[in-house]
């Protein structure tokens, strides 16, 4: 499982706070479309964050400041679970 978010999280820019191999053992029963699938909706959540109310300028020049946090994950994690309950 850390293997297959490690491939999906290639790439993307990770906070300090995110912990992969806590978030594998969280994973140990769901498949690896499914882990895809969180790391794909907490970069969708974190940008909907980072990028509300943000003038293309203001975007631009913070932009190296973006960063997916252990809350996305959380929040992701939560709506693939709903979806597949």
């Amino acid at each position: 499982r850390l293997e297959i978010f490690k491939i999906h999280t290639r790439g993307i820019s990770l906070a300090g706070d995110v912990n992969l191999a806590e978030l594998a053992k969280r994973a140990k029963d769901l498949s690896g479309a499914e882990i895809e699938a969180i790391c794909k909706e907490a970069a969708i959540i974190a940008s909907r964050e980072f990028f509300k109310g943000k003038t293309k300028e203001k975007i631009e020049e913070e932009m190296e400041k973006f960063k997916v946090k252990a809350n996305h994950f959380e929040q992701a994690f939560t709506e693939i679970q709903e979806i597949k309950a």
